[in-house]
């Protein structure tokens, strides 16, 4: 779910807790607590006309989901920014896993 900083501001102010994977916040005086990490192989289809008569019920239910595909295409590196790549490959490789714990990096 993607959450704008519209709708984040409406409901302000927000407690995020990433250990917890929670977001809480209130609405109408009730305290609302969003859990996060429940992973599902499924999702389950509905038609437009679900949706509409979901929503009619309960505007706060819609949320988004993307479904995003790529394909890698050949572009051609100026031969200009050849010695500069090749200075800092490594910052250009793919990596090979997460940072190390405690890691802070600015740019």
């Amino acid at each position: 779910m993607v959450l704008g900083v519209d709708w984040m501001k409406r409901y302000s102010p927000i407690m995020m807790d990433f250990n917890e994977m929670t977001l809480k916040f209130k609405m109408e005086e009730k305290e609302i607590t969003l859990q996060g990490g429940q992973h599902t192989n499924k999702i389950k289809l509905i038609s437009e006309g679900r949706l509409q008569k979901m929503t009619e019920k309960d505007l706060e239910i819609l949320g988004e989901i993307y479904l995003l595909s790529a394909k890698a295409q050949e572009v051609e590196i100026p031969e200009r920014l050849l010695p500069l790549l090749q200075e800092y490959h490594m910052v250009f490789e793919e990596p090979k896993g997460m940072p190390p714990q405690g890691c802070l990096t600015t740019l």
